[in-house]
């Protein structure tokens, strides 16, 4: 089971970072302005945000694709309690731990992803099998840890 949802995670990220690659594309081609045929100062400034939004999605693009990676170098680890890399199913959903991501639909469950960094990884890191897992004001016995 962990091989099956780890490899769904990895097409979503894979497909999002494919997603930000064309979205790129795109902000290219805006971006390519023969600045001497032009002299408005609007289109400009309109080439100028673009230049700015192609520099944000490089960022996001970089950092998704680090994610990809670090994704992947997880595939085979498996827990038997809550820290990176585990995956952790509850009555409700599966929660993989080591990043956050856009929830994910699984046979009438979601798979969310859980920041190392968020407060629900700190509340929970190093519970196992048959704990309550804290979630805000939310509480779930843990199923099963892979």
């Amino acid at each position: 089971m962990r091989k099956e949802i780890l490899d769904i995670i990895v097409a979503s990220q894979t497909d999002l970072v494919n997603n930000l690659k064309k979205s790129l594309a795109t902000y290219e081609s805006a971006t390519d302005l023969d600045e001497e045929s032009t002299i408005d100062l609007d289109d400009q400034s309109h080439q100028a945000d673009l230049q700015d939004l192609k520099m944000e999605m490089n960022q996001k693009l970089r950092m998704e694709e680090n994610d990809l990676v670090h994704i992947k170098s997880l595939r085979t680890r498996e827990a038997d309690q809550i820290q990176e890399g585990a995956l952790v199913e509850t009555e409700n959903a599966f929660y993989f731990v080591g990043f956050a991501f856009a929830p994910i639909e699984y046979e009438g469950k979601k798979i969310l992803g859980v920041s190392l960094h968020a407060p629900a990884f700190a509340a929970n890191e190093g519970k196992t099998k048959g704990d309550e897992m804290v979630l805000g004001e939310n509480k779930q016995k843990i199923k099963n840890i892979y």
